[in-house]
């Protein structure tokens, strides 16, 4: 190991051409107050004879290096294994130390052979000696490597090998993601890897994509709101917090809740909506907000002081078999959440529906803690609008409510303050046909 100046690495065409800005962030925050743990690996590329500063080929790491960069320019002191770095430089391993390769090599091999690792460590043993395998035989497949772990261990398939390799490569790139760290197996981490990837991809197609009818408003739902022209919207339609401190569950959710969700927090964007919404819709509009049981009746008495028309009792949505089971391995699985729905002007649903209404997640269709299935949501607009109407989603976190009203020709308002949220708003947009609009 030793260090070179980050001005000296040259980082080549590369698998990976989309950096998610936060990921790289939260992965720079980790680095300063941890310290790095892994150097960088390059090559040495052949020198022009002239005297100049020998340069390196980046191999692997450069996700680390643009975290690094970025605490360089902040001034940051960045250290590894507990030494100071010299200011502008990063510990790298050099690819041509074929004794040292090789001893590496080995050590990984012995740590994938063995039963007792967690998934995580084996995981990152696979995406190293597969890199190193690749970095010193350009032409090295994720079958070839799989074919010499086999030979090492007969009891386990090519076939298996060669998925986990493959699925470590991917959930690699995704490491130091909360989501991804809070996985429970390298099956859930590559589902949850492969989600973040697609979103990436399309939030980068949305820059180039034409104009669309929709909207995407990035930034404080109470400035955005108060902003918007009245009589705008036929139904609005919101999940906004519950205040319910679901941010501070950990394991017992899935994905990471990356918004506040205290109770002061949520009565203010509560009121915002109630009143402001009542301003921006039209004179005859419906509105959906889900809530917390426990909060219900507060919120139904704060839509009335609002001016809108409550119905007594919430909607119920039937998730299925989708919830979580309070209590733990035994129990009752909670599978409903609520719904409050309200109407202005004395505006109806075009037909009668039960107050149930079931609608579940499709397979790879979940990104944020407290997303909705587009189901349900084309389901509310459907009974609610007609084509050409207009919808607001004032706290529309990942955007459903985009995907949910170009299935039924309606033109959506969303706003959302998260940086990832938008992300995953402009990968929506962008997957319909027609593009993105953002403001």
């Amino acid at each position: 190991m030793f260090f070179v100046p980050l001005s000296n690495i040259i980082i080549g065409p590369r698998q990976r051409t989309v950096f998610n800005e936060q990921s790289i962030a939260d992965l720079a925050a980790s680095i300063r107050d941890k310290g790095l743990m892994h150097a960088l690996v390059v090559r040495a590329m052949p020198g022009d004879g002239g005297g100049n500063p020998q340069t390196f080929q980046l191999i692997a790491g450069e996700r680390r290096s643009r975290a690094i960069r970025s605490l360089y320019a902040a001034e940051e002191q960045v250290f590894y294994n507990g030494i100071a770095l010299p200011v502008g430089c990063v510990p790298c391993v050099e690819i041509t130390n074929v004794d040292s390769l090789r001893a590496r090599e080995a050590e990984l091999e012995e740590n994938i052979l063995r039963e007792d690792l967690t998934w995580q460590d084996r995981q990152r043993a696979v995406t190293e000696l597969h890199a190193l395998r690749k970095a010193a035989n350009p032409t090295q497949t994720v079958t070839a490597t799989a074919q010499e772990l086999s030979a090492r261990a007969p009891e386990r398939s090519v076939s298996a090998l060669r998925k986990e390799i493959a699925q470590s490569e991917l959930v690699q790139q995704f490491a130091d993601d909360p989501d991804v760290q809070r996985a429970k197996s390298l099956n859930e981490a590559h589902k949850i890897a492969s989600r973040k990837a697609e979103i990436e991809f399309a939030a980068a197609l949305a820059s180039v994509t034409p104009p669309s009818k929709h909207t995407l408003w990035q930034g404080d739902v109470h400035e955005h709101l108060a902003q918007l022209n009245s009589g705008m919207f036929d139904v609005i339609l919101s999940d906004p917090p519950y205040g319910m401190d679901a941010d501070s569950f950990g394991d017992a959710a899935s994905l990471a809740h990356q918004y506040h969700d205290d109770l002061p927090t949520a009565e203010k964007i509560w009121a915002t909506i109630l009143q402001e919404g009542f301003r921006v819709a039209k004179p005859q509009a419906l509105l959906f907000m889900f809530c917390d049981l426990d909060n219900f009746h507060v919120l139904r008495e704060a839509a009335r002081m609002a001016q809108w028309h409550v119905q007594r009792t919430p909607l119920v949505w039937n998730k299925g078999n989708a919830g979580h089971v309070p209590d733990g391995a035994v129990g009752f699985r909670r599978v409903s959440e609520y719904i409050l729905f309200a109407s202005k002007g004395g505006r109806k649903i075009r037909r009668i529906h039960s107050d149930v209404i079931p609608a579940s997640f499709g397979s790879t269709e979940r990104t944020h803690a407290a997303q909705k299935p587009v189901e349900l949501y084309r389901l509310l607009l459907d009974l609610s609008c007609l084509p050409g109407d207009h919808v607001l989603d004032p706290t529309c976190g990942s955007g459903t409510i985009f995907r949910a009203a170009d299935a039924l020709k309606l033109t959506a308002t969303g706003i959302e303050q998260n940086e990832l949220y938008i992300n995953q708003c402009k990968a929506a947009i962008a997957s319909l046909a027609g593009g993105s609009s953002a403001g």
